[in-house]
């Protein structure tokens, strides 16, 4: 649960990278998600929300259930994604 948004914002990132734009995988670029935030809210409005996402889940983790943590994740998924998705085409 600690790890979730980074691995998401891996896999986002990742296919992107391949289905949308067509490039290496391997080439670097300014999208990933906290660069995003960074841009919209500035470093430090960005860093304390990183931090804050990922202590609630890091907290949450110790008092859910194995299966509950799945839903977690995929709870996880659908915020990165729909933030994702707001930060990108908001402009």
């Amino acid at each position: 649960m600690v790890l979730a948004l980074p691995l998401l914002d891996f896999v986002i990132v990742i296919g992107r990278r391949i289905f949308v734009e067509k490039k290496s995988p391997f080439q670097g670029d300014q999208k990933h998600f906290h660069h995003l935030l960074r841009n919209q809210y500035g470093e430090k409005k960005a860093v304390a929300l990183l931090l804050v996402t990922s202590v609630l889940f890091g907290i949450s983790s110790v008092f859910i259930s194995q299966l509950h943590k799945l839903i977690g994740v995929g709870f996880v998924a659908i915020i990165v994604m729909t933030g994702y998705t707001y930060i990108t085409y908001k402009k």
